[in-house]
């Protein structure tokens, strides 16, 4: 008899909800994370590793050593008219990625397959 494993999905840094929710009456940023923490654990993966643009006409989801740093600094040249200087993934705040952006990123998501 084979033992089946059903697949589930990991967040490397889970979102701690206790500090959030002490946090965020006092803190935008652990507001903003509390809220973070109610979304479903597959869309936080994913909305975590979102890059878009600010119009939203593209979204690219980071996957390390698939092309990442290229499609990055596409998004970069696309929104800005410019090729971005150092480091596209530290230096560049101007991107929508990561934490602080996961409700526009998610806007963009509902968009384009209309589901929620």
């Amino acid at each position: 008899m084979v033992n089946s494993v059903t697949p589930r999905a990991v967040l490397e840094k889970p979102i701690s909800k206790r500090k959030d929710v002490f946090l965020a009456p006092f803190s935008k940023r652990y507001k903003n994370r509390y809220s973070f923490s109610r979304v479903p654990l597959e869309q936080q993966i994913v909305l975590l590793r979102c890059n878009s643009t600010r119009d939203q006409k593209f979204a690219y989801i980071r996957n390390s050593k698939a092309g990442c740093t290229t499609i990055a600094n596409l998004l970069y040249l696309y929104e800005f008219g410019k090729e971005a200087e150092g480091s596209i993934h530290c230096d560049t705040e101007d991107l929508i990625k990561g934490i602080q952006y996961w409700r526009p990123n998610r806007v963009s998501d509902v968009s384009a397959y209309g589901t929620k």
